[in-house]
Order: structure tokens, then C-alpha cells, then sequence
């Protein structure tokens, strides 16, 4: 008898203490709800995201943003968040993060090209940057100045009136003229070391058709006339030596393409009045430090949004700006139902089991929104 009332009573203890635990665990959820509710918390993520990047706490921030971007869909701090996560990455550096960078940038563009249009043509430049970052010297591979180079020109393309299209387009020479250095260096080993005449001949002409301002063009028209000398065009050799003669008599190969003219028997040219200056050639010292002390093109290592400073220029603090408008208070977090949820029958649907009205069975949490606007001021941009 004795042993059946102990066990009746350790049996009540347990139900004691399962009911005091219950209403305990309600309690925990239900506070964290409220926190996560809170209006305005989406631009409390971002601000705190945004303060933690700036301290070079990049993978924290991030984290923070994705909370933001999958939680709050609605929320006027989208596109910057998305914007901030490809900034972060950028100024990481390192051939992976890099990579990853110009993944999150692209998929920027596809999202927000159109309605962030102040802003797409500087997210097409960092894209830029990043190959150019990664370029190699004139006598290495090429293809990443080759992406960098159409990157530019999709970006002068599609917006010809970018704020930023006077570097762009300083850039774009740049590079441009690290491509001509590459054609021209193999054209020279064409003619040197292999006396592929034609070969050579391709490279120099594809210089002129697509590189016209090349600083080393006056070279390109003597090596031409050479390779035609070797290949005895006297007709197309003269040509090329003509245009020399013309456009550039101030170069120290001038008076040697005149001599084959008259060794030709033809005509000097009168020289351009306008003609560019000689231009220095770079020494011994000089060339190895192009080659291995400055490979690549000065960038900027600042995203657009993140900036070591707190800086940004006047396009990024306008599209703050319009973020801080159209916030009133926060979107309604979404969050999708985990277990059986009741149905509007009393019954009980799985997860992702359709209900009686044929739709799926999704929980949206978070308070209504007020009547009034949250007073809380707008973010301010840092300058």
C-alpha cells in the first residue's frame, strides 16, 4: 500500500513539473518574438550590420544582412543590404572573395539594375575593378584584362550619362593600352625570333583597328613597314612608312622610315603640325618594374557602401536617403510554419501539405502595423 501511494505521488510530481516547464518555454518564444517584431528592426539590422563591416567585421555583418534579406522581404533597405554583402567581400580581397564579390555584384544587377539605376554603373565598375585587380603583366595572360575591358564597355553602353563615365573611360585607355602591349610584345617576337612575317603582320594591324590611341603606335606603323620590307611589299612597306613619316615625325624611328621612302623612290609626307612630342622610352629599371612591382591598374580598394573611411559619394547617400523615406516602421517578418498547424476545420495540416483552400500552409508572425508612424528619425548617411 505504502509503495503504491509513493509512486501515485512521484506520478504527480512529474505532472507538477511538466506544467511548470510549459508555460515557462511559451513564455521564452514568445519574448523572442517580440524582440524580433519590434517596428523598425529591420533598419536596426541593417545600421548594426553595416557599424560591424566598418570595424572589418565582415562575416558577422553578413550574417546580420542575410537575417535582414530573408526575414524582412519587403524592407526598403533591400537593395543595400544585398549592395553592403558584395562591398564586404570586395575589401576582403583574395582571389576567392573576389570571385565571390563579382557573383554578389551580378546578382545585384539582375535585381535592382533597373529600379537602383544610380547605382548599377558603379556596381558594373567594381565589377571592373575586380579584374582588374587580377591583371596580369603585358607578357602574361590576358583574360582578365580582356573581362575588365568589356565590363567597361557594357558600362559606357548602357549608361552613357554615369556620373563616374570620365574614369571610366581613363580606365578604359589603361587597359587598352596593357592589351596593345600584349599584341605588340608577341608581334615583336613574331618578327625576332620566328620570322613569321604574317603573324606579326596581324597582331600590328589589330592594334591599329582596335587600340588607335596606343602611345606606342609609332612603333607599331615601323614594325609594320619592316615585316612588309622582309616580305618585299615595297608598296605596302612605304605605306606604313608614310604614316610615320606624317603622324609622328617627332619619333626617333622618323628619320629611318624616311630613308626607305627615298630608298623607295617616294614621296616624303609633310609632317602633322599637331604631332605628339617624343615620347621617352622606358629604361631597364623601368620595364622590370612594370613587369613585377606594378602589374596591375591602381583601384580603388573601397566597395560602394563600405568604405574604410565611413565616406561615400552623393549617389550612395541619395539611395540612403530614399531608403530613410520610404521606412516608416518595420515590414512584416515572414516566417515559414515548422510542425502541424491547425486549420480553420479544427484538423491539422503538415508541413507543406496542402489545407482545404488549396493553398499551402504558411505562418506570417510579427504585429500588426500601427496607425501611427514610428517617430524614430531618418538614418543618417555617413559623409
Amino acid at each position: 500500500m505504502q509503495l503504491r501511494k509513493l509512486g501515485t505521488i512521484v506520478l504527480l510530481l512529474f505532472v507538477a513539473l511538466g506544467s511548470a516547464c510549459g508555460p515557462k518555454a511559451d513564455k521564452k518564444v514568445s519574448a523572442k518574438n517580440k524582440v524580433e517584431n519590434t517596428p523598425g528592426r529591420d533598419k536596426e539590422i541593417f545600421e548594426g550590420a553595416i557599424a560591424e563591416m566598418r570595424k572589418g567585421r565582415y562575416e558577422r555583418g553578413r550574417i546580420d544582412l542575410e537575417t535582414l534579406i530573408t526575414t524582412y522581404v519587403d524592407s526598403p533597405y533591400l537593395p543595400l543590404a544585398k549592395l553592403a554583402i558584395a562591398d564586404s567581400y570586395f575589401r576582403e580581397g583574395g582571389t576567392s572573395n573576389l570571385a565571390q564579390a563579382e557573383a554578389e555584384y551580378q546578382n545585384w544587377l539582375s535585381f535592382f539594375a533597373t529600379t537602383q539605376r544610380d547605382l548599377a554603373p558603379q556596381v558594373l565598375y567594381k565589377m571592373a575593378e575586380i579584374h582588374m585587380r587580377q591583371m596580369l603583366a603585358p607578357d602574361r595572360d590576358q583574360h582578365e584584362a580582356l573581362k575588365a575591358e568589356r565590363t567597361l564597355m557594357q558600362l559606357v553602353q548602357n549608361y552613357p550619362d554615369a556620373a563616374n563615365l570620365p574614369e571610366v573611360k581613363t580606365k578604359l585607355d589603361e587597359i587598352r593600352e596593357r592589351l596593345a602591349d600584349a599584341d605588340f610584345n608577341v608581334a615583336t617576337f613574331y618578327y625576332n625570333n620566328r620570322n613569321a612575317w604574317a603573324g606579326a603582320e596581324s597582331r600590328l594591324k589589330e592594334i591599329i583597328e582596335k587600340y588607335p590611341n596606343y602611345t606606342k603606335m609609332d612603333e607599331v606603323y615601323h614594325l609594320l613597314g619592316m615585316t612588309e620590307v622582309q616580305r618585299e611589299d615595297t608598296e605596302q612597306a612605304g605605306k606604313y612608312f608614310s604614316m610615320l613619316a606624317q603622324k609622328y615625325p617627332n619619333s626617333e624611328y622618323f628619320q629611318d622610315s624616311v630613308d626607305h621612302l627615298k630608298k623607295f623612290e617616294m614621296n616624303v609626307p609633310n609632317p602633322d603640325p599637331n604631332a605628339p612630342p617624343r615620347r621617352e622610352k622606358a629604361g631597364f629599371v623601368g620595364n622590370m618594374k612594370a613587369k613585377v612591382f606594378e602589374p596591375t591598374i591602381q583601384t580603388n580598394d573601397d566597395g560602394i557602401l563600405i568604405t574604410k573611411d565611413g565616406k561615400t559619394n552623393n549617389t550612395v547617400v541619395k539611395a540612403l536617403q530614399d531608403a530613410n523615406n520610404a521606412w516608416t516602421n518595420s515590414p512584416t517578418p515572414v516566417t515559414t510554419t515548422v510542425g502541424a498547424s491547425k486549420t480553420g476545420t479544427g484538423g491539422t495540416t503538415a508541413p507543406g501539405q496542402a489545407n482545404p483552400s488549396g493553398t499551402v500552409k504558411v505562418g506570417v508572425g510579427g504585429p500588426d502595423k500601427p496607425d501611427d508612424k514610428d517617430k524614430k528619425g531618418p538614418i543618417k548617411p555617413n559623409n
